[in-house]
């Protein structure tokens, strides 16, 4: 994953965010096939250079990052049941 152009807006993080869930998801699991909200908050700062985001609790990214690991569940991409 390389740094990011787009802009810093809600929706074109979660937009690449999704993209990365499709196509690096390895990034984003746990050791069990889970998804781990706090990766994607992680990846979209370092990708927007932001590191400051994840220093603010309620910072926008982290609802960004947690609407993206139930839609990846919901979308069953990493295989992992809840309750598992």
């Amino acid at each position: 994953m390389t740094i990011n152009k787009l802009p810093a807006t809600k929706a074109s993080i979660k937009r690449w965010l999704k993209l990365q869930a499709l196509t690096a998801p390895v990034f984003f699991r746990d050791s069990a096939g889970c998804w781990i909200s706090t990766s994607f908050a992680e990846v979209a700062a370092h990708n927007w250079q932001r590191y400051d985001w994840l220093d603010d609790e309620t910072h926008w990214i982290w609802d960004v990052a947690v609407e993206v690991a139930d839609w990846a569940l919901a979308k069953q991409i990493a295989g992992c049941k809840f309750g598992e």
